[in-house]
């Protein structure tokens, strides 16, 4: 498509059809208008498109979401669960074994470094299970903003560029 008609053109048209040049230029200028309508209208429909896309990558993520947060209270539960019956397992050692045993593990200082690791342990792996979900979660939200942020920022581009498309509401102007 043409976007500018030189003005000989023009002249030898207006002669060819009978019509005034300032006719001739007003079909084109139309005929540009209309071109540029149809275009937004498909820029449009593409971004409607993305969005679509979007919102369902949005519901997913939320119920991946759902899902993991889920799973970190069954593996919050089942670490619970471990921590008692290792502290019952624990309380059930007859005190003549616990006797023998300090015994044999003369350093009571090692003793006591041992007994705090092995306490810290499961504590330590719950956190880091529960630091990787939200760092999961963290990144979906983030990637998501920043899809709604680039959709919208198209669409009001698009609403800036053509106030007067058939897409949307007419705006009032501002005065």
């Amino acid at each position: 498509m043409e976007n500018k008609l030189e003005p000989e053109r023009k002249i030898l048209l207006a002669k060819d059809l009978g019509l005034q040049p300032r006719q001739v230029a007003i079909w084109f200028q139309n005929r540009r208008a209309r071109w540029k309508n149809k275009q937004l209208e498909k820029d449009y429909e593409v971004l409607q498109a993305n969005y679509n896309s979007l919102k369902s990558d949005c519901e997913s993520l939320a119920e991946e979401n759902d899902k993991l947060k889920a799973e970190v209270l069954v593996l919050s539960g089942k670490l619970l669960h471990k921590e008692k019956k290792s502290e019952t397992s624990n309380s059930l050692i007859p005190t003549k074994c616990l006797k023998s045993r300090r015994r044999i593990q003369q350093p009571i200082r090692s003793q006591s470094v041992k007994y705090r690791k092995s306490q810290l342990w499961p504590l330590s792996r719950k956190i880091l299970v529960q630091a990787r979900v939200i760092y999961l979660i963290q990144i979906a939200h983030i990637t998501l903003m920043g899809f709604i942020l680039q959709y919208w920022s198209l669409v009001i581009l698009h609403m800036f560029l053509n106030p007067t498309s058939p897409t949307f509401p007419k705006m009032k102007k501002i005065t």
